[in-house]
Parts: C-alpha cells; structure tokens; sequence
C-alpha cells in the first residue's frame, strides 16, 4: 500500500507539471505523419519512483514486489455492490482477465475467424469487438452480432461512433434532440434482446481524429457530458439495462491542453460501468504499458472495472525512430506489469494491419505470437 500511495502523489506532481508539457507535446506532434489513433508522447519515465520496475529495455522482466502483489485491496464489486445488483455488469470473477480482440469483419463475425485467431493464440476468447456507425441499421446489425457471438460463448463490445451523415457537430445534434428517434431505435432493440453486451460510445473523445471529439467539438469537454448523458438517459426510459456503459478515452490527450484534460469527459460515476483505455505501443513512441495504464487507473481503478479496449504494437517496420523495444517485449511487459492493475479486468488486441501491423501474429515471427501466448498463459 505504502508504494501506491506514493504512485498516487508521483502522478500528483505530474499533473502539476502538464502545462509546461503541453507545448513540448504539441512540438512533437507537429513533425509526425498523419495518424488515425495514437500519437507520441511528452518523455515519460519508463519506471516509477520507489517501485521495482526497471526501465522499459529488450531483455527488462518485472520484478512485482511482495508488499504490493500480496496486498488485500478492496475489489470493485465490494465498491459498488448497489450498481451491480442493478444489472449485469459481466465483471470476470476473481483474478480473471477477459481475453478480447478485434478480428476484421466484413459483413458478420465469421465463426472460422475467430476458431483461427483462437489456435493462434493457443486461448480461447472472451470478447470481441464490433464497431458500427450510426445508420438506419446499426441495431439490426449489431443483433446479428450478437447472436452470431453469443452462440460462440462470446461477449460483444459495440463501438458505436456517431458518424453522421451531414458531418455535422454529433454531440449537438444529440444534445439538441435531434437524434432522438435513431437513439430509441437502438435503445429499444438493446432492451428486447435482454443480454448484456458492452456499448463504448464516442470512443477517444480527448483526441483530435473524430468528429465527436473536444477538438472538433468546440474545444467543449461538457458537451460529450451533455451528449453522453442524453443517450444514457433515453436508454434508461426504454429499459436497456442490459447495456454496459463502457467510457473510453486515448491514454494520451491531443492536444495535451489544459481544457482536453482526460477527466474533463467523465460523465460521471452513475452514468458509467467501465472505464476503458485506448494505447498503441511502438509505432509512436517508446513507452511501455504501463505509463498509458496509469493516469486512468489511479483516477478511475477504485469506482470501475478497468479495460484496456483497444491496444496493439507496430510491427518492426513500422515503429518511430527512437523505439529501443521489440514488439515481444513490448508485448511481455504488458503482461508482466498486469499484477499491479487488480481492477484490471479485460484487454482487447487490435488485430489488423492499418497503420502498421498490429496483428499478433506479424513480424518478428513467431516471437511476437509467442510473447503473446506465454502472457496469456501467465494470466490464466
């Protein structure tokens, strides 16, 4: 406990310090290619004050003290017991972790996509993810989804973006009432199929690359509160219950101001189930896991499961220059530094070639699938 106090006031001083980061960030930025998710980052350090884990290298393995593996901390179904009685949360029981990934779809989910994935990886899934639009017919598809992965013993995190047709400002539009009929829509659909399934809406909010986000919103974080709230609220009145409330910001915000500050998005504790965290490793900068983990687990670890909803690392071809790790070890210090999250309760692998080769199973092979395996097998 002594050492997570000490995180705790090391991430204090830190934020302190954001300002004078902002700019260096934004530096940084400026001089990148263009991207669609994760961007660098300020210099971070690679190991915390007081803690044993060494710098993030090739060869680095973690060393998780005794004081802190061992410690009785308090689980998040004695935090909010009243929520969970409420509806399903799907929180995996004990040190489980959810194994999730997304596995491309065109069309449905495809069975033999995913029985491939799972030989890969030698474990079976949990979770899969399905991202859908806003249209006439996201429910209707996202049901199909549902129960094709429901007969696979599978859960669904939907990422529902709203993308909309005239490229207006999305979360005016649903403040302002306008989408009103299309949100019933879908909320009424959730509530008839009954089953709970994950729902992250407006993913990446703090970041610059979606229409719904602070930067291209009006640099307004209380309007994605205003638009968030309005949903949750609609689906309350069509008896969605079922739908686990999944919040999901970049570790990173862009631009790193203070007004884009991650916690400026929180709707709130009532208004949210999981919290969820978006990181990619390599392909734009050196960090290790953990420094992407922290912020969001210290601010929200003691009021919500955690999930990591979407993460992966580049390919060897396609990392930034001052990249020191190998994919599998980028990959190896994910799994080893998951003993300090224990609210930590679900990871999703992005598993596709688009900005780089994310895929686990991509070079350098077969050390990558290998790192990736051996992790699991370590979770398990």
């Amino acid at each position: 406990m002594k050492n997570f106090v000490k995180i705790f006031f090391f991430f204090m001083l830190m934020g302190l310090s954001a300002c004078q980061s902002s700019n260096a960030l934004e530096s940084v930025l400026s001089t990148q290619e263009p991207f669609q998710r994760e961007v660098s980052a300020p210099e971070i350090p690679t190991s915390l004050p007081n803690q044993s884990l060494p710098a993030a290298t090739e060869n680095s393995t973690t060393e998780i003290p005794n004081d802190l593996s061992s410690q009785a901390v308090p689980t998040v179904t004695e935090i909010i017991p009243q929520k969970i009685q409420q509806h399903d949360l799907l929180i995996p029981v004990g040190n489980t972790i959810y194994q999730g990934a997304w596995l491309p779809v065109k069309g449905n989910i495809l069975p033999a996509d995913v029985k491939s994935f799972e030989d890969d990886v030698n474990h079976k899934l949990d979770s899969v993810i399905y991202y859908v639009s806003w249209n006439e017919q996201d429910w209707k598809w996202c049901q199909t989804q549902l129960e094709i992965a429901g007969s696979l013993d599978l859960t669904v995190q939907v990422v529902w973006e709203p993308w909309l047709k005239d490229k207006s400002n999305p979360l005016q539009s649903i403040v302002d009432g306008e989408q009103d009929e299309h949100i019933d829509y879908f909320a009424r659909g959730a509530a008839k199929y009954g089953k709970p399934f994950f729902l992250r809406f407006a993913h990446e909010m703090n970041g610059n690359w979606y229409p719904w986000s602070g930067e291209n919103t009006g640099k307004n974080p209380d309007l994605y509160i205003q638009a968030w709230k309005h949903i949750w609220e609609r689906f309350k009145q069509s008896g969605a219950e079922n739908v686990i409330w999944v919040w999901s910001p970049n570790a990173l915000s862009v631009p790193a101001a203070s007004w884009n500050d991650i916690s400026a998005y929180y709707p709130g504790q009532e208004y949210v189930d999981w919290v969820g965290v978006d990181f990619y490793g390599l392909k734009w900068s050196n960090d290790p896991p953990e420094t992407m983990i922290d912020p969001i687990y210290l601010l929200y670890g003691k009021n919500h499961p955690i999930m990591i909803a979407e993460t992966a690392a580049a390919d060897p071809k396609n990392v930034a220059q001052d990249v020191t790790m190998s994919k599998p070890a980028w990959i190896k210090r994910l799994f080893d530094v998951l003993p300090f999250y224990p609210e930590l309760k679900a990871i999703y692998w992005f598993n596709e070639i688009k900005e780089a080769d994310w895929r686990v199973q991509s070079e350098p092979s077969p050390d990558s699938l290998d790192a990736y395996r051996q992790g699991w097998e370590k979770v398990q």
